[in-house]
């Protein structure tokens, strides 16, 4: 979604910065936040015309493709909104940790 594209960057670059502020460098959503985001998405989908056409969108032009919306529909203030409510939240729907790989010095 290009119109979110320097949401995105932001939001990656701060949590880069959080990540390396408190000595973690591992990042992954969690099955909650993961199963939680889909029933949003899911959501916000179901709720416009989109999910009901068939297009590259819904992935109605590659044969025996399971239709879904992959964009986000909800809106974007909407997007900005969830994105800052993790992280405001301590990056909640994601587990934070340590990696196993060493850093170069």
């Amino acid at each position: 979604m290009t119109t979110c594209l320097q949401q995105q960057t932001e939001w990656i670059s701060d949590c880069i910065r959080h990540l390396e502020g408190s000595d973690q460098g591992l990042i992954e959503p969690t099955l909650e936040g993961e199963n939680a985001w889909v029933e949003h998405h899911d959501e916000t989908a179901n709720a416009n015309l989109i999910s009901r056409t068939n297009s590259w969108y819904t992935g109605s032009n590659v044969p025996g493709k399971p239709r879904r919306v992959l964009s986000y529909t909800g809106g974007v203030g909407t997007y900005r909104a969830k994105c800052s409510e993790a992280a405001t939240n301590g990056y909640a729907g994601f587990a934070l940790g340590r990696s196993n790989i060493e850093q170069p010095s």
